[in-house]
């Protein structure tokens, strides 16, 4: 089935396993075969291709002539060959993006896209896969590309790896969704730097899981908006402040907890309507009122 219009460049379809099995190896594709059989080069095998997960139904291919060439999901195809996965594990349909190749060049390009470290959309991918898996499409222009969400596993969860997106998205659907329905615009305000940031957004969830309506909260720092008077300040703009000009971390191991701690501190103050100068601390109190750990167990079956 092809989704194909006249004139696109890019289109999805929804495809056989014959028919990703026949597509053609990129020409710039590494040696699948020696990577697999070489635990030092390739970890797949047992690591994210050990089983066959809802977001490895999605591929990206190159359209040339009407001959499909691979643009990634070499792997699965060779695995899939070499009957890794049982075949009760295996889906009887893939979902390919496709983009049209004005010649062999443009097709080795493609291939960058998806075999270079640097390549941002593979973790965007999973995160559609897996709530495609569950059922939900994302459907604001925030979230439209799911990325900001990799905090989720370190600060919502516990046992659970970044890469078990099914796993933590999963625990944390119903609180996503709610998210979603804030409709958060894309990006910052002109002027603004980033505030919105993935531990912020791991803190909503825990924030929305305990009750709370946190979108009030999360414009006011996205638009610096807070309120000001004299040296006191509302929690919003507390945040803001502290965010844009703090030489402490604010990603990775100690700092997506670090910023999950500030902006619930924050958040206690705005939503109690006071103002003050200091920059309000994380208390054990505020742990207990607002946050939410999941945990791996926590996944119906």
């Amino acid at each position: 089935m092809s989704g194909r219009r006249k004139g696109e460049k890019t289109w999805y379809e929804r495809i056989t396993m014959q028919q990703f099995m026949s597509y053609k190896t990129n020409p710039r594709q590494r040696d699948t075969e020696e990577r697999v059989k070489d635990a030092k080069l390739n970890r797949a095998r047992m690591g994210h291709l050990k089983k066959f997960m809802p977001h490895h139904a999605w591929i990206h291919a190159s359209d040339l002539n009407g001959i499909r060439y691979l643009a990634d999901a070499h792997t699965r195809q060779l695995l899939i060959k070499e009957k890794h996965f049982p075949s009760s594990d295996l889906p009887t349909h893939f979902h390919a993006m496709v983009e049209s190749a004005k010649d062999m060049d443009e097709v080795e390009d493609h291939y960058r896209y998806y075999d270079s470290p640097a390549c941002v959309e593979q973790a965007s991918d999973k995160n559609f896969s897996a709530a495609r898996s569950l059922g939900y499409k994302f459907k604001s222009e925030r979230f439209k590309k799911l990325t900001g969400l990799g905090a989720i596993p370190q600060v919502c969860c516990r046992g659970v790896k970044n890469a078990d997106t099914d796993v933590w998205m999963s625990l944390w659907m119903d609180e996503l969704m709610k998210l979603d329905g804030y409709y958060l615009p894309k990006g910052n305000k002109k002027g603004v730097g980033k505030t919105i940031t993935a531990p912020v957004l791991a803190a909503t969830v825990m924030l929305i899981n305990r009750g709370y309506y946190v979108k009030d909260f999360l414009m006011k720092i996205r638009d610096d908006d807070g309120d000001k008077k004299g040296s006191r300040k509302c929690g919003a703009q507390h945040f803001v402040d502290w965010i844009t000009t703090t030489d402490e971390r604010t990603s990775g191991g100690g700092g997506y907890p670090n910023v999950a701690e500030k902006t619930i501190a924050c958040f206690d103050l705005f939503y109690k309507g006071k103002m003050q100068v200091k920059l309000p601390k994380y208390t054990k109190d505020m742990e207990t009122k607002y946050t939410k750990i999941k945990t791996k167990g926590q996944v119906s079956s």
